[in-house]
């Protein structure tokens, strides 16, 4: 019997989307949305989506090694197991979150830069503009792409929960009748 069949498809997506990563930083598009993204906030959310990985991995374990006793006829409380995880949810929707922060910021910038005392200062401003809606676009794409990424592990994760449940559920009714 396979373990950790959570933990090979955890893998296996995220190596999916690693290879989609190496892509586009082998066509230099990852370099360029860091490049425009100037406030330090898409590195920020890139540290939180790595931690909030870390924790789905260490969650993925426990819950996998759950499944194996319970599949070998021991019973788990497992109760727990969805609150204890909800936090890397809720990590995906706060990555989206400081992604829209991030681009209010670069529309604020914009904004900010712009001179309408004379055409030539208006003139001039356009670059600061630009620059602005670089830090907006980038940030928004980063924060909303690792919220996504993040989401889909913790889909894997929370279903796989709620599985174990079901099934640690039935073996306590088993129990129960037998004994």
């Amino acid at each position: 019997m396979l373990s950790n069949l959570l933990i090979y498809r955890l893998t296996l997506t995220n190596a999916c989307i690693g290879a989609f990563l190496v892509w586009t930083f082998m066509q230099g598009l990852l370099q360029k949305l860091f490049q425009a993204e100037t406030t330090g906030i898409g590195y920020g959310l890139v540290l939180l989506a790595g931690l909030a990985l870390v924790g789905v991995f260490h969650r993925a374990a426990k819950v996998g090694n759950a499944f194996d006793r319970v599949k070998s006829g021991e019973w788990v409380d497992v109760r727990k197991f969805l609150i204890k995880s909800a936090y890397i949810g809720q990590i995906a929707v706060y990555l989206m979150l400081a992604g829209l922060i991030g681009n209010i910021l670069g529309i604020l910038i914009s904004v900010f830069v712009v001179d309408f005392t004379s055409i030539d200062t208006i003139l001039t401003s356009v670059s600061g503009m630009y620059g602005g809606l670089k830090v907006a676009f980038a940030n928004s794409l980063i924060g909303t792409t690792l919220g996504l990424f993040i989401r889909i592990n913790y889909h894997f994760l929370a279903t796989a929960t709620r599985l174990l449940m079901i099934d640690a559920a039935d073996l306590r009714k088993k129990e129960q009748t037998v004994g």
